[in-house]
């Protein structure tokens, strides 16, 4: 998915989904619309590699975005990622990796020097779930944001 643009929409992915390669972030385009919704859906397991990203763009918000993943949700070092993640087994994150939105785990959520952060909020190394705000809201702006090509997952 790295270096993909996404339009609000549900996407389905038969296998796996991975965030990475030459380029490790992920726009997710609300075109104006702080309603747009995204869903995608993994039929196993979802990756992202160290330091990636997935960016809100053009009104898109944390708290409409939904990510089913089948089997195993794993975060690399020093990942962004925003939204609801429904994780069918496990979830895994790296050292200093970033949740903001909220995650489900069936069974086990392992977290290695990472922050996740819940709207209102997870957080810390030991994954404890918190009550506070988020002093600030992340500021990602993208450089340059691509106009294509369109998405590979099946819509």
């Amino acid at each position: 998915m790295g270096g993909l643009r996404f339009s609000p929409g549900t996407y389905t992915q038969a296998a796996a989904i991975s965030i990475g390669g030459v380029n490790p972030v992920v726009f997710l385009d609300g075109e104006g619309d702080e309603n747009a919704v995204f869903i995608f859906i993994a039929g196993s397991t979802m990756t992202t590699s160290p330091l990636s990203q997935v960016v809100l763009i053009n009104g898109a918000t944390a708290e409409n975005v939904f990510w089913v993943v089948g089997s195993t949700l794993a975060v690399g070092k020093g990942s962004i990622i925003f939204g609801t993640f429904l994780v069918a087994t496990t979830v895994a994150m790296g050292e200093n990796s970033k949740i903001w939105g909220r995650v489900i785990g069936q069974t086990t959520m392992a977290c290695h020097g990472c922050i996740g952060v819940e709207i209102p909020m997870i957080t810390s190394t030991e994954c404890r779930l918190a009550t506070a705000e988020p002093t600030s809201e992340p500021s990602y702006e993208p450089t340059s944001v691509p106009t294509s090509p369109k998405p590979e997952l099946q819509v």
